[in-house]
C-alpha cells in the first residue's frame, strides 16, 4: 500500500517513526539480471518507459 504524502509530510513521518530505509522495487530482466534502479514508485511513466527499455532487447 503506498500513502503518498507531501514531502514535508513524509520526512516528518519517517523521523517521528525513526525509519531510517524501507524496501525498494527491483527488476529482473529476460536473463535473470536485478536491475538496481533508484525511481520513484510513484513516478509510473519513468517506470513504465525503463521496462520497456529492458525488454526491447
Amino acid at each position: 500500500m503506498h500513502y503518498n504524502l507531501p514531502d514535508d509530510q513524509q520526512k516528518a513521518i519517517e523521523s517521528y517513526l525513526g525509519v531510517h530505509s524501507y524496501p525498494t522495487y527491483r527488476l529482473i530482466d529476460q536473463e535473470g539480471n536485478i536491475i538496481n534502479l533508484n525511481v520513484d514508485p510513484r513516478n509510473l511513466d519513468t517506470i513504465e518507459n525503463i521496462i520497456k527499455q529492458i525488454y526491447k532487447k
